[in-house]
């Protein structure tokens, strides 16, 4: 008896767990991209606007604190930037981004059978990287970038606040490059 009551306790611990994900988006805003990577929390939120979703926003802080924010709409002329490369034969990384002064923000996620990182955020001043965060395990699949109106694998995006760029970072920081290999 004690088992089995350990054993509901941590499911309904764990169903809880999954249903207050940490992520820095209101429950009105789709989730595009969140994780934890450490005590941090990236998050990427969209606010839906007449089917559209008008306004996305990067945020990035500890639980309830946050410490950077980057908003990209029609009215401040902000962009995401996205683009899509493959890390070995079975995986693919989609990528969306944001340059702010010398500085590029990249959230990045892998699909694909050979994925060693899943998630993370990769930080880069002036094309050099000074900071690589990991997400942790995300059971709700919160951490593949899942926006509306941007297609990975034809690399359109007919929303007007994402442009995609045949930019591809240098990502053998965290997918390391086998010799005779992608």
């Amino acid at each position: 008896m004690k088992i089995f009551l350990l054993c509901v306790a941590i499911t309904f611990n764990y169903s809880n767990a999954i249903a207050d994900e940490l992520t820095h988006c209101n429950k009105s805003e789709n989730i595009v991209f969140s994780c934890v990577a450490g005590k941090k929390i990236i998050s990427i939120c969209a606010k839906p606007v007449s089917g559209a979703e008008e306004l996305i926003e990067y945020r990035y802080g500890g639980e309830g604190k946050l410490e950077m924010t980057y908003g990209a709409e029609n009215k401040n002329k902000n962009k995401f930037y996205a683009s899509s490369q493959p890390v070995n034969p079975k995986a693919q990384v989609n990528e969306l981004w944001f340059d702010k002064g010398d500085f590029r923000y990249l959230t990045f996620s892998c699909r694909g059978g050979d994925c060693k990182v899943a998630a993370g955020l990769i930080v880069y001043k002036n094309d050099e990287m000074i900071s690589k965060k990991i997400c942790e395990y995300n059971p709700s699949g919160h951490n593949a970038i899942n926006l509306k109106g941007v297609d990975f694998d034809a690399s359109v995006s007919t929303n007007p606040s994402v442009e995609f760029k045949e930019e591809y970072p240098d990502l053998t920081t965290v997918f390391p490059v086998r010799e005779g290999r992608y």
